[in-house]
């Protein structure tokens, strides 16, 4: 049997479990307690105090990390707030399963770039070695490389998830191949290349466990943490309250959730009487069942040691970084009005005249290649103003050449990659001029259109500021009537969001739109207004006119402020 120090066994100590606080003797027979500790990281790292840089590991305050930190589900989810001290417990998790023997191939712990794995070795691991000679550092082996350790019998593995080399197309990493694991740790998921992940997952083929953890604080809803934590069962934390036993959960409760004293200080409160609610009274309750990732949480709110009366003053005051506190503080992800497309901007625009089926010109035509061919059609019914006319879905470029003659286009934007032959061929024999687009991020001053090949270079992020301002100028695009196909179309245009990027080198901030959804007709619609630069005004002078008032459709998005 392992034998353990423990550097408390002369008194009682208060040892969380679930949802009771039980009182365990550490008189007890010390082989007893270094069994329990064996199977349960929890206990080891409470009851030997494991320091951390922050001080001795300990409960009160984080009464929520016991549940996580012993989880044995195969798939985890945390998106959380910053500083809850989920990467302690993962850390601290992650080498009990090391020592014990529980994990004897290793662990691969994924950051999202190179700095990041230096720094996370330097400030977080190596103290944790120096200040835990005995139960952490006489376990671990080649601690000279940053971003390798053995502990015990199985190797720790730190390791960016950023992919630099591209072969045949797809971008690969050597550094994620020939390493073999137990389980996988993405830390700052949405930070991360999405192309890492069956990369690093494929690492895990020889393992018995082959454990998924991804933690982060989310960006956008429906995208990174988010959009796994929409598939998981939705862990909440929830606290009973001593004075009526109704359980409550602050973070569905906010700012309700929070109250203040006659003093001017703030506390949580129960929203049925009103008395204050102590968060180490709470259970994780899972919102959903079957399903795919096991699922938590995590804000500010259920974190005892967090100054509530400094976060209800800074949501009072109104003058504050709305995206940062929800993301940061609440954990949940925002999206701003500048971010992105809301649905209720595109059915503004919709009029009661249904979709085209033909026109009589001169339209611009945008094609997005994926399974299938997504095509936009426009014209352009005066200056500086635009109709979708159609928009839709075929199988071949057969169809899509069918319909460019319905619409009478004289001239064609389609998507360059990944049919790039394909895609020449059709526009060398269409009966209007076609240009292969490619994003390219150094491309400035908009476009540049290359006649000799007859392609055209536009930068990714300046096209969807472009369209995003047209839709959200009044009077500038105009859609059909709604239906199923023109319903999918909005959904598109909503599933690219502006997100911003700080390079942790240089801290320059680049803006990038991040796709949430199937995005096609987003691009397609990029496409289509490139190709309506090169066409005159619309020979039919119908518009289609505003739906009237009483019709028109009006969905508010929550998450907007």
């Amino acid at each position: 049997m392992t034998t353990w120090s423990f550097s408390i066994l002369a008194k009682s100590v208060n040892c969380f479990n679930g949802l009771r606080m039980q009182q365990l003797s550490v008189q007890q027979d010390p082989d007893y307690l270094a069994m329990v500790c064996t199977v349960d990281p929890f206990l080891w790292a409470t009851l030997n105090e494991i320091q951390l840089v922050a001080g001795p590991f300990k409960v009160r305050g984080h009464e929520y990390q016991a549940g996580i930190m012993r989880d044995e589900s195969p798939r985890i989810v945390v998106r959380k707030a910053t500083q809850v001290g989920i990467t302690e417990v993962f850390v601290l998790r992650s080498l009990h399963r090391l020592i014990t023997g529980m994990y004897r191939l290793g662990i691969l712990y994924l950051f999202p770039t190179r700095d990041d794995v230096t720094d996370f070795s330097t400030s977080r691991f190596n103290p944790l070695i120096k200040d835990n000679p005995e139960l952490i550092g006489s376990w671990v082996q080649d601690t000279n490389r940053a971003n390798l350790k053995r502990v015990n019998h199985g190797y720790l593995y730190f390791r960016s998830g950023r992919l630099s080399q591209e072969v045949e197309g797809e971008k690969t990493s050597s550094k994620l191949k020939s390493i073999p694991v137990d389980a996988c740790i993405f830390d700052e998921w949405d930070e991360m290349d999405p192309g890492a992940q069956p990369l690093a997952l494929g690492r895990m083929q020889h393992s018995e466990y082959k454990h998924e953890v991804y933690l982060a604080n989310p960006t956008i809803p429906n995208y990174g943490i988010d959009a796994l934590w929409q598939q998981s069962d939705q862990h909440i934390w929830h606290i009973r309250c001593e004075h009526c036993n109704k359980y409550v959960a602050p973070d569905l409760a906010f700012p309700d959730c929070l109250q203040r004293r006659q003093d001017g200080t703030a506390y949580l409160a129960c929203p049925k009487c009103y008395r204050d609610i102590n968060p180490a009274n709470g259970e994780w309750i899972p919102q959903k069942d079957n399903a795919k990732y096991r699922g938590y949480w995590v804000s500010h709110l259920i974190a005892s040691t967090v100054n509530l009366t400094d976060m209800l003053d800074e949501y009072e005051s109104g003058d504050f970084d709305v995206a940062n506190f929800y993301r940061l503080k609440l954990g949940l992800p925002y999206l701003g009005a500048k971010e992105g497309l809301q649905p209720s901007d595109l059915y503004r625009l919709c009029s009661h005249h249904p979709m085209r089926l033909s026109a009589k010109g001169p339209s611009a035509m945008g094609i997005d290649i994926g399974k299938r061919l997504h095509i936009v059609i426009l014209d352009k019914p005066g200056e500086n103003k635009y109709r979708l006319l159609w928009c839709g879905a075929v199988e071949t470029f057969e169809e899509a050449y069918d319909i460019g003659h319905k619409f009478n286009v004289k001239a064609a934007v389609i998507d360059k990659y990944p049919e790039t032959r394909t895609a020449r061929k059709w526009g060398q024999e269409a009966d209007w001029p076609t240009w292969l687009c490619e994003y390219r991020e150094s491309t400035h001053g908009f476009s540049h259109w290359d006649e000799h090949n007859q392609e055209v270079y536009v930068n990714r992020t300046e096209i969807c500021d472009e369209i995003h301002n047209l839709v959200k100028q009044q009077g500038k695009f105009e859609l059909p009537r709604l239906n199923d196909r023109l319903q999918e179309y909005i959904e598109h245009m909503c599933n690219l969001v502006k997100t911003e990027k700080v390079d942790k080198q240089t801290k320059v901030v680049k803006y990038i739109y991040t796709k949430t959804g199937d995005d096609h007709y987003r691009h397609a619609t990029n496409y289509a207004w490139l190709a309506s630069t090169k066409i005159g005004l619309s020979e039919e002078n119908v518009s289609y006119g505003k739906l009237p008032k009483c019709f028109r459709h009006t969905r508010k998005n929550w998450m907007t402020m």
